[in-house]
């Protein structure tokens, strides 16, 4: 305690602007940070310090850091460029607290503004594959596809392309080493396509040693971040004729196309040298979307101008109902015979339903009516048999008479 007490006395009248510059040097040889990153905290730390002043480091508030806030609003800032200056002035003051030079993080309780969700911008793979169309004949088309190749097969950022040496290519077995961010090692695999892009880009080369640079200019020196995001807008124009290409989207391509066939966050996490899976998880949103995609183009209720109310016949589950064939009365034509009632659904015998009654009838009834002897109650069978004139040939003895017989 008393060594933070002197630490507190010997830094608490330093300005902010002396703060920022010891922890820029902290960033640089303690943290090992990126270059780009120190370069990005310096940035907003150094406009930070032109807010505050001469004030002191320890005598910032909470209120000093909100009317920062306002002031970047008020600028035009983004939300997330505002986000992102806060970050760093939390940061800073993490750093003095730390070495006991100030109480408390004034910055802690300052809230960023709200973010809208931002999903990073893909090529689909048919767009991917419009880059690599063109056939290189130049040192420098040669190399530009071999830079492409390099982005969209490994995932790497733009910084860790620019800073390969050819030493560290294995192109016999097929992978890369690269340095990330935190100066930070891992090894990548390397694509049949971008090996055979950086054979060719290996042999226009006059001399090539392991520690020269991989990618290099007309004069052999480095190439440049900048010089590798123009030469891969002018190989986007020249193949697609639009040239909205950058180096990180050909990493999210990577990405997003990895996941969505294997379906592995955690691989794509190691290929693209994430230190956080919830970094990683963005390209789920972009797997989603896709999949999202597909749902809409192929299932039958998603379909733009599909019948939704009223499923079809060919989409019931089974064959159509029989009540939606024609009915009887509905068909052309006489009533089929199927429909008329048999005798056995008929309520009793027929003949005895249409017989008058003797009430019904005028005067005695007649004798041809009275039902003769075949007629009477008896088998059914017997009333139709046909009588003997009907039959075809001599009529059978049963009915000759005894006279008939003795003649």
């Amino acid at each position: 305690m008393p060594r933070r007490r002197t630490a507190h006395r010997e830094h608490g009248a330093c300005t902010v602007l002396v703060d920022v510059d010891r922890y820029v040097e902290h960033l640089r040889v303690e943290r090992r940070s990126s270059p780009n990153t120190i370069a990005a905290y310096a940035r907003d730390l150094k406009r930070f310090a032109e807010q505050t002043g001469e004030t002191p480091s320890a005598a910032v508030g909470t209120a000093d850091i909100r009317r920062f806030a306002a002031h970047l609003h008020a600028r035009g800032l983004s939300p997330r460029s505002i986000a992102r200056h806060l970050s760093s002035v939390r940061g800073l003051f993490a750093f003095l607290v730390g070495r006991g030079e100030v109480g408390a993080n004034p910055a802690s309780g300052v809230r960023a503004p709200k973010l809208r969700p931002r999903l990073p911008k893909t090529l689909d793979v048919d767009q991917t594959a419009t880059l690599f169309t063109n056939t290189a004949t130049t040192p420098i088309e040669i190399r530009d596809r071999a830079m492409a190749e390099l982005f969209y097969s490994s995932g790497l950022r733009l910084s860790e392309l620019v800073g390969m040496d050819v030493r560290d290519l294995d192109l016999a077995n097929g992978f890369a080493t690269v340095t990330g961010k935190g100066q930070k090692v891992r090894i990548v695999p390397v694509g049949r396509a971008a090996r055979l892009a950086l054979e060719a880009w290996l042999a226009t080369r006059k001399s090539v040693r392991g520690d020269e640079p991989l990618f290099t200019g007309r004069r052999g020196t480095r190439l440049s971040a900048r010089n590798v995001q123009l030469r891969l807008k002018r190989l986007a124009q020249a193949t697609s004729g639009n040239d909205a290409l950058h180096p990180h989207m050909l990493r999210h391509s990577f990405a997003s196309h990895l996941l969505e066939s294997s379906g592995d966050l955690r691989a794509v996490q190691e290929l693209l040298g994430h230190a956080n899976i919830s970094t990683t998880q963005i390209y789920t949103h972009l797997d989603f979307q896709h999949l999202a995609k597909v749902y809409d183009d192929a299932h039958p209720r998603a379909r733009t101008g599909s019948t939704t109310v009223e499923p079809s016949a060919g989409e019931r589950e089974g064959p159509a109902p029989r009540m939606k064939e024609p009915s009887a009365g509905e068909r052309e034509g006489p009533a089929p015979r199927m429909k008329e009632p048999s005798a056995g659904e008929r309520e009793g015998p027929a003949p005895r339903m249409k017989e008058p009654s003797a009430g019904e009838r005028e005067g005695p009834a007649p004798r041809m009516k009275e039902p003769s002897a075949g007629e009477r109650e008896g088998p059914a069978p017997r009333m139709k048999e046909p009588s003997a004139g009907e039959r075809e040939g001599p009529a059978p003895r049963t009915k000759a008479q005894g006279g008939e017989g003795a003649a």
